[in-house]
């Protein structure tokens, strides 16, 4: 969210990062570059990107896409809704492949305080070296039970346990959402190295896309 008055805005994300955005008698590089929890993520900008010597127009504009380029979070929860949602969920991604990490309820209560969960902190670390690559998301399986299970590659019955074991992952790519890869990993719980490896192997394109019963 934004929240602005006429001489200041300020930037507030979900996972407690602010920034400032435009403040009185500051110039917006200063303003911009005032976070370095949010610039840990999105490197420096520019002097001469963050100046406003042209029209206001263009000014807005760039505060614009400041607001649109730091608005994603190290992990984002995705529903339904924002999937099915072309705007909400371009603002969300953008154009980049989306990881989705389906938890159990219990998981996704600790979404915001990591320390209680290993798993968490697991994705956290992950999705933080990966943020500029991929987007990372979860879904809860307590609330979306029906939706989890087309996030299985076809015929999952023929698949063995692992496509009912939960934390599991997999990765796709919006343009071609009825296809995933996904990891599996059966009997033994989900790995910070295994989650790395299987990012890696599908960036690379050593891990292929599969068909899936439909995100």
């Amino acid at each position: 969210a934004v929240v602005s008055t006429q001489s200041t805005g300020v930037l507030k994300r979900k996972d407690g990062v602010e920034s400032a955005i435009y403040r009185d008698g500051v110039s917006l590089h200063r303003s911009f570059t005032s976070s370095p929890a949010l610039h840990a993520l999105h490197g420096a900008h520019d002097e001469a990107e963050s100046e406003c010597h042209v029209t206001p127009s263009e000014c807005v504009a760039r505060i614009r896409n400041f607001i649109a380029g730091h608005s994603r979070t190290v992990v984002t929860e995705l529903t339904p809704v924002i999937f099915h949602s072309p705007v909400s969920y371009r603002a969300l991604f953008g154009n980049l492949p989306v990881l989705v990490a389906m938890v159990p309820h219990a998981t996704a209560l600790n979404m915001r305080e990591r320390s209680k969960d290993p798993f968490v902190a697991a994705l956290y670390r992950t999705a933080t070296d990966h943020y500029s690559k991929l987007a990372t998301s979860y879904v809860d399986v307590g609330l979306y039970p029906m939706w989890i299970s087309g996030m299985s590659p076809m015929r999952r019955w023929t698949w063995g346990d692992w496509v009912y074991q939960f934390p599991r992952i997999l990765l796709f790519r919006l343009e071609n959402h009825g296809q995933a890869a996904f990891l599996k990993v059966t009997g033994e719980a989900l790995t910070e190295s295994a989650m790395r490896e299987f990012i890696s192997g599908v960036l690379t394109g050593d891990i292929e896309m599969e068909l899936c019963e439909g995100i």
